[in-house]
C-alpha cells in the first residue's frame, strides 16, 4: 500500500528527514512517535503530497507520489488519502454534515449515498444530532471529532492522522483512538498515527520513532 525509500527533506542546511524507508501494508496500522520538531508532521506531509522531498520515493498503490504533477497528486489524495489534521481545518462556513460531506461532493458520489455515509461518520463520532451545527457552536474537541469524520467518510484507502486527540478529553480521545483503529483495519486500509502520547500509540499495531531523520522501532 505505502512504499518510502530514501526520502529526505531538509529545510536551509539541516536535515529533517534523512534516508527514511518505510512499508505499510493493506490493514496495517502503525504510531509514529518522536521529539517535537523531529519531522513528524513533514512526513505526513510528504506523503500525502502537500510537500514534496529533496530526495527518494514515496508510493502509494504503486503510484510515486514525487514523479506525478500537482493535478495528479491532488486526485490521487481526494480518492486514496484521508487526513486528520492536527488544526481541523473546518471550514467555518458549513455545517458539520456538509463538511463531513465535501470529499464525497468532490468524487462526484450521489446525494443519497452521501447522506448515508455522512450520518453514519458523524455518529460514529458521537455527533449524530448535531449535523446542521455550524463549527462556531462545537468545542475544538468536538471539531476534532468532524476531522476524523471527515477523513474517513470517502473510506480511503491510506489514513494519515497528525495528533488527532491532542485537544481531547481522554475519554473522547478513547473513542477515537478505538473508531481509528477499527476503520482502518475493517476496511483494509493503512493508517499512520503521529502522536507525542504513548497511550495513543499503543492502540497501533507497531510503534516506530522518528530519531535523527529515521524510523526506528520504539
Amino acid at each position: 500500500m505505502l512504499s518510502i525509500s530514501g526520502l529526505t527533506r531538509r529545510f536551509g542546511a539541516r536535515p529533517i528527514l534523512q534516508d527514511l524507508a518505510l512499508e505499510l501494508g493493506a490493514g496495517e496500522y502503525i504510531a509514529v512517535v518522536g521529539e517535537s520538531g523531529a519531522g513528524k508532521s513533514t512526513l505526513l506531509n510528504l506523503i500525502a503530497g502537500l510537500d514534496l522531498p529533496d530526495a527518494g520515493q514515496i508510493r502509494i498503490d504503486g503510484t510515486n507520489m514525487t514523479a506525478i504533477d500537482e493535478d495528479r497528486r491532488t486526485r490521487l489524495r481526494r480518492t486514496r488519502v484521508g487526513f486528520v489534521f492536527q488544526a481541523f481545518h473546518i471550514l467555518p462556513h458549513l455545517t458539520l454534515a456538509q463538511n463531513v460531506e465535501l470529499p464525497l461532493v468532490l468524487l462526484g458520489i450521489g446525494p443519497a449515498e452521501r447522506a448515508e455515509r455522512v450520518q453514519e461518520l458523524l455518529g460514529a463520532v458521537g455527533l449524530g444530532e448535531r449535523g446542521e451545527s455550524l463549527p462556531r457552536e462545537l468545542s475544538g474537541g468536538e471539531l476534532q471529532r468532524v476531522a476524523l469524520a471527515r477523513a474517513l467518510v470517502h473510506r480511503p484507502a491510506l489514513v494519515l492522522a497528525d495528533e488527532p486527540t491532542g485537544n481531547l478529553d481522554p475519554d473522547t480521545a478513547d473513542r477515537v483512538l478505538a473508531l481509528l483503529a477499527r476503520t482502518i483495519r475493517a476496511r483494509g486500509a493503512a493508517g499512520i498515527l503521529v502522536t507525542h502520547s504513548q497511550h495513543a500509540a499503543g492502540t497501533a499495531d507497531r510503534v516506530l520513532r522518528l530519531d535523527h531523520g529515521r524510523l526506528v522501532p520504539a
